[in-house]
């Protein structure tokens, strides 16, 4: 899939986050955060084609009713079969599925092959670390993670679209109720 909408975390989460995946690969462990144009970031859609037109107003409309939104990257996980990720995951809060409802909502029709695992009632909450690592990687991440800090406190201040393969942001407007 070559596109998605995120989540982008304040600058101190995200540089913490950052630190987190260079202690993974000094343990030669790799992470997606070393990739070129790559963010720490939730994801909230996946999909392969959009209507550039519509969906970046709608965005920007979408970002506009909301704060920065508080959270706890508060446990590590992994998804199982080929792509054996390995994530933070946050604490899920009102507000994290209200943004994330409404995001499906406002954008319905607009994202074309749309990936089934981030639709409302079926997503969890990620964020990644690394994927497609090995057996012995994940077990050895998991027993490393456990030894460090790796539970966040943050924002998530930032909603984006970007491409994948490579990682380039598209577009990003932040979080930010009008003022009045």
């Amino acid at each position: 899939m070559p596109f998605a909408i995120e989540l982008l975390f304040d600058a101190k989460t995200d540089r913490a986050v950052r630190r987190l995946g260079h202690l993974l690969e000094r343990q030669k462990i790799p992470t997606i955060l070393s990739a070129r144009g790559a963010s720490p970031h939730v994801t909230l859609a996946v999909f392969d084609q959009f209507n550039q037109g519509r969906l970046l107003p709608r965005m920007a409309r979408l970002a506009r009713r909301f704060n920065p939104i508080p959270f706890d990257l508060a446990s590590l996980g992994n998804f199982p079969g080929k792509e054996r990720a390995l994530f933070l995951a946050p604490v899920v809060t009102p507000n994290l599925l209200k943004l994330h409802n409404l995001l499906h909502i406002s954008l319905k029709g607009l994202m074309k092959g749309a990936l089934s695992y981030y639709i409302p009632g079926r997503w969890v909450p990620h964020c990644t670390l690394g994927m497609g690592l090995t057996p012995k990687e994940l077990n050895r991440a998991f027993d490393f993670l456990q030894k460090v800090p790796y539970a966040q406190k943050g924002l998530y201040n930032r909603l984006a679209l970007a491409e994948y393969h490579p990682v380039k942001e598209i577009y990003s407007v932040p979080l930010a109720l009008p003022k009045g």
